[in-house]
């Protein structure tokens, strides 16, 4: 047993000089200019791998590989001005970032760029040139930027209302995983919008995007549980998810569950 853990801190000691190796040999790459090199550098600031977590530091090589043109790069530097995380918060600077990434065909950065435009944060608000970036990412299979795409239409905001085509761009999304389409294609379903109407597979639905952690499906599949709609009638699993909806501080799941208390 003793050689074992010392065989663990040896490994352990190996690895930590190996990684911190690696960053050295990125700060040196990066400071000549190499860009991948400043994006991965980047990112392991970003994320406190192999270096102490540093904002501050992210925006820096971020910036660095941004203005060589990386979209990616971009992109990220553009969400840390969003947040204000790493750099003081600034919608136009963010805006400015996610428009040089778009115009170069980067989907993350035209679905942020239609996000701006849809809020008016940055740029003028326009739910035509929110719908025009969205179109762009969602053509190139980004869920986000589909699911988003599906809520236009569904709302009938920047292009002509249309439950089909709201139905058409949630399942793309949904299929690739995105908790927000597959609430909504839930609801399609529930109410029978754009698709035949079925509380089945309006739950299983419900119950991927729950299951996931959003607290209105979670709320709503325990709303169908509690109703018997596409499930057997089961207080105990309404329970479970109201429950499960309240901790994820869902403040009318929180009123139900109190209601629902003998």
């Amino acid at each position: 047993m003793k050689k074992f853990t010392l065989l663990l801190c040896f490994l352990s000691c190996v690895l930590g000089y190996a990684q911190r190796d690696d960053i050295q040999s990125l700060v040196v790459k990066a400071s000549k200019g190499d860009v991948i090199s400043q994006q991965l550098l980047a990112i392991n600031y970003e994320r406190g791998t192999g270096v102490a977590q540093s904002y501050q530091k992210a925006v820096y090589w971020y910036e660095k590989a941004a203005n060589q043109g990386d979209p990616r790069s971009q992109t990220r530097l553009g969400i840390f001005y969003y947040k204000g995380q790493g750099a003081e918060q600034s919608y136009k600077k963010a805006a400015e970032w996610f428009e040089r990434a778009a115009n170069q065909g980067f989907a993350e950065g035209q679905t942020k760029m239609g996000i701006c435009y849809y809020k008016g944060q940055g740029v003028p608000q326009s739910d035509s040139k929110a719908v025009e970036w969205w179109q762009k990412a969602a053509d190139q299979q980004h869920a986000e930027a589909q699911s988003l795409l599906g809520y236009a239409y569904w709302r009938g905001q920047g292009v002509t209302q249309s439950d089909n085509d709201a139905v058409m761009w949630f399942e793309k999304a949904a299929a690739q995983g995105d908790i927000d389409a597959q609430r909504d294609l839930a609801t399609c379903y529930f109410q029978g919008k754009g698709v035949s109407q079925s509380y089945e597979k309006a739950v299983v639905w419900y119950e991927k995007a729950a299951n996931q952690g959003d607290k209105e499906a979670q709320l709503l599949l325990g709303l169908c549980y509690q109703q018997g709609k596409g499930v057997d009638k089961s207080f105990a699993r309404a329970t479970f998810w109201v429950e499960k909806a309240c901790k994820n501080f869902n403040k009318r799941a929180c009123e139900l569950l109190e209601k629902m208390k003998p």
